[in-house]
C-alpha cells in the first residue's frame, strides 16, 4: 500500500512539473529545460476584501501566420502578445483560456501562432519550448514569458508595457 501511495505522489508531482515547464517540441532533443518565469498563484481567502472589478474589453484574438505577421505584428502599434503553441502541447491549451482573459481585462491583443504550421516563425524566434508568450511593443519584440504561467503574471507582464 505505501509503495501505491509513492508511486502516485511521483506520478502527481511529474505532471505538475510537466504543466509549469511547457512543453518541448518533439522533434528536438535537450537535454536542459528551458529558464522559466516564477510564477505566482493569488490566493484568495474568505478574510480579504473582494478585488475590483477591471473594466471590460472586447477579447481581441487573432491568427498569425507567416505570411501575415509582418502585417499584423511588426506594423502593429501599442502592444501585442504573439502566444507561440502547437495543439499537441497541452500547456498550451491551458494557457489559451488565461490569454483570452488577460485580453478581456486588459484590451491587448493575442496573436497565436501555431508553430507546427509556421516553421520559418519558430525557427526565426528560436522557438524551442511552448508556450512561448512574446511581447511586442510598436512592432519590437521586448519580453518573454515561458511556460505556463497563472493569469496574474500575464497581467502583471502586460501592464509593464501599456
Amino acid at each position: 500500500m505505501k509503495n501505491k501511495w509513492m508511486m502516485i505522489t511521483v506520478v502527481l508531482v511529474l505532471v505538475a512539473a510537466l504543466a509549469l515547464t511547457g512543453c518541448m517540441k518533439p522533434e528536438e532533443e535537450e537535454t536542459t529545460a528551458p529558464e522559466a518565469e516564477e510564477t505566482t498563484e493569488a490566493v484568495e481567502s474568505a478574510d480579504e476584501p473582494e478585488a475590483t472589478e477591471a473594466p471590460a474589453y472586447e477579447v481581441s484574438v487573432i491568427t498569425v501566420t507567416e505570411d501575415t505577421f509582418d502585417e499584423l505584428v511588426r506594423s502593429s502599434e501599442g502592444l501585442i502578445l504573439v502566444d507561440f503553441w502547437a495543439e499537441w502541447c497541452g500547456p498550451c491549451r491551458v494557457v489559451g483560456p488565461i490569454l483570452e482573459e488577460v485580453s478581456a481585462e486588459t484590451g491587448v491583443t493575442i496573436a497565436k501562432v501555431n508553430v507546427d504550421e509556421n516553421p520559418n516563425l519558430a525557427n526565426e524566434f528560436g522557438i524551442s519550448a511552448i508556450p512561448a508568450i512574446y511581447a511586442f511593443v510598436d512592432g519590437e519584440h521586448v519580453d518573454t514569458v515561458l511556460g505556463a504561467a497563472s493569469k496574474d503574471v500575464f497581467i502583471a507582464f502586460v501592464n509593464q508595457y501599456k
